[in-house]
């Protein structure tokens, strides 16, 4: 994770802090965002999982079956 040169979960919620106590709203909410967006492809989200690869959203059931291939030697 790299978010304005924050590495850290707790370092980008403290700045995001930092911002509204500041009213910097804008930056607040652009940090919010970048870090929803790593969050999204860090996790399942509705179901699905983001593929690098494939650079999009993959339901779990094929992500997985991927992965079984894969570590089969398919």
């Amino acid at each position: 994770m790299n978010i304005k040169g924050l590495t850290n979960k707790v370092d980008v919620i403290n700045s995001v802090i930092d911002n509204i106590e500041n009213s910097n709203f804008v930056n607040a909410v652009d940090t919010l965002n970048e870090l929803k967006e790593i969050e999204m492809k860090s996790t399942i989200y509705d179901g699905k999982v983001y593929d690098y690869k494939k650079n999009k959203y993959v339901s779990f059931d094929e992500f997985k079956a991927k992965q079984t291939e894969q570590s089969l030697g398919k």
